[in-house]
């Protein structure tokens, strides 16, 4: 036997492991020793102690679960003075298999025995021995008592007492509790669960804010823009019209326009029958925006020979009609001046009504959820936007900001007045708790708890104005659990049913795979039994 100390590191255990020269390796750990919980440690124990049989000896058991896993050994019997100290009425406190149990029994009755023999000095011999044990009835009635002893033994732990205790954890199961509620004005709240009756109030905020919008319009002319001349190539055998303002575009993406209708000629075939494009030249002007939207700019003056092509045609035919700069473009500016456009304005007018709303219901539910904190209420807003109306808009431009104007930007500003109807989460909470309560009063299932914060309006049945008045469906969900011990439940003799008489592997398998179960552990008695009683008394359900 190899003494472990609790100070002695797995590497110092391997050493001893090593040094041992005898078949069996028995290990003997302290009491809380942390390599006994390691599932890797013990694995290298194993995997040194290689053919030989390794035993760990101690008295802690958590560690076993573990250890079966490894196909180690498990014994509570550490040494002699174990045997020799130890009442038998306190060897089922330990993990012994039946015949370990059995085994450690002969010995201590044959360790009697043999004290018998040596305090008794009249027995010199085997020989003598015998004759006196002829004479000495009490040896004789001895040796009875002790075999019908094994006998009541055996037939009580393993026929008479054997119980299987099976504790299992209910699965738990969420569902959504709904119910119908009028939410009205001028009524008073009631606690009675049966009155679905809910009071409603009404909280208003004004907000002033100011916004600046940008301008798009440029102003610009001839002069203005970059232009010049380039030479249109058409390889087609017929000739070819464009029309006014037709695009020619760069691989930058700057795009050019032509003013007046262009027409070119077909392609020619010379006396060697060589053929010749048809060609043309004309002036175009860059556009003050590029393919990207962004403004072109200085970029609009390209070099000479920049190849240009036709965007809105296949591209197979782009290949057939094109053009090339003749000249550098130039006279382009970048000191242009920005204009308020007409639908600048218009646009600006639909985002700053719709931030004005925005920040008025904002700036409302922000003062709700400090009263809730301050006075530790759950007041809150009637939900699918019918509880929420806006009064009193006033908005208002810059006086000089109209269209055309040369400006970059300009200011609106505005305030709004906001209503919401309002009402006491907590009431409904209430009122759906008592339902739920009432509705499982008989059933087979616990609620284990209720997740107030998944209070919710799922849908509005009707809605009316002045009064105002709402029903509407409220949803909230609950947690349950089957009651297995439920006086009218039958469940717990179903699953009695299926795992009686069956190894403890699979009994735990089989209940694992109930919906109705999370998690399983038995514990069978006499220890060293290990399938489950066929005694449907025997089997006893509890719940953790």
């Amino acid at each position: 036997m190899i003494k472990i100390k609790i100070s002695d590191t797995i590497v110092d255990i391997v050493e001893k492991i090593e040094s041992q020269k005898s078949w069996d390796i028995i290990l003997d750990f302290p009491l809380g020793h942390p390599i006994l919980h390691n599932y890797i440690s013990l694995k290298i124990l194993k995997s040194k102690a290689g053919n030989k049989k390794l035993i760990i000896a101690t008295n802690d058991r958590i560690w076993k679960k573990i250890g079966k896993q490894l196909w180690i050994e498990y014994s509570s019997i550490k040494n002699k003075s174990f045997l020799e100290n130890s009442p038998t009425n306190k060897l089922l406190q330990h993990n012994f298999t039946f015949w370990e149990y059995f085994k450690f029994q002969l010995r201590l009755y044959l360790r009697e025995f043999r004290s018998y023999i040596d305090n008794n000095k009249k027995i010199n011999s085997i020989s003598r021995y015998s004759r006196i044990y002829q004479e000495k009835t009490s040896i004789h009635i001895f040796l009875w008592v002790l075999l019908f002893s094994f006998i009541l033994f055996v037939f009580i732990y393993y026929f008479a007492i054997s119980k299987s205790y099976i504790y299992i954890t209910p699965e738990v199961i969420i569902k959504k509790e709904a119910h119908n509620f009028i939410l009205k004005e001028n009524i008073e709240n009631s606690i009675l669960w049966n009155n679905k009756n809910i009071k409603i109030s009404t909280l208003s905020e004004k907000i002033q804010i100011s916004e600046r919008y940008a301008s798009t319009a440029i102003k610009s002319n001839k002069h203005d823009i970059a232009s010049g001349k380039i030479r249109l190539y058409n390889l087609f055998d017929e000739k070819q019209s464009l029309v006014p303002n037709t695009r020619f575009q760069t691989k930058d993406g700057i795009i050019f326009e032509s003013p007046d209708w262009i027409t070119i000629p077909a392609w020619i075939k010379d006396n060697f029958w060589k053929v010749s494009p048809g060609t043309v030249e004309v002036t175009v002007y860059a556009k003050i925006k590029d393919s990207t939207g962004s403004y072109t700019g200085s970029k609009g003056n390209i070099s000479k020979n920049t190849h240009l092509h036709l965007p809105w045609l296949p591209q197979e035919a782009q290949k057939e009609i094109y053009g090339k700069s003749i000249t550098t473009f130039s006279w382009w500016r970048d000191d242009f001046q920005k204009m308020i456009a007409p639908e600048d304005i218009k646009n600006a007018q639909e985002l700053f009504t719709q931030k004005l709303k925005t920040e008025a219901l904002k700036t409302l539910k922000n003062n709700i959820f400090v009263e809730n904190n301050r006075n530790n209420s759950q007041i809150d807003i009637v939900s699918w936007g019918k509880s929420i109306f806006y009064q009193d808009l006033d908005i208002q431009i810059e006086p000089w900001a109209e269209a055309w104007a040369l400006k970059d930007n300009f200011y609106m500003s505005g305030s709004v007045m906001v209503y919401a109807y309002t009402y006491n989460k907590e009431s409904i909470i209430q009122k759906l708790k008592t339902l739920i309560n009432e509705k499982n009063l008989e059933g087979i299932e616990k609620i284990s708890h209720i997740d107030t914060s998944s209070l919710r309006m799922s849908e509005i049945i009707y809605s009316q104005e002045n009064p105002f008045e709402m029903k509407a469906t409220f949803e909230i969900e609950a947690l349950f659990l089957h009651d297995f011990l439920h006086k009218e439940n039958t469940y717990i003799s179903v699953l009695a049913s299926k795992v009686r008489w069956l190894p403890k592997s699979d009994a735990e398998k089989i209940l694992l795979n109930d919906p109705k179960i999370s998690n399983v552990e038995i514990k069978i008695r006499p220890f060293f039994v290990k399938t489950i009683s066929n005694i449907y008394n025997n089997i006893i359900f509890r719940i953790q």
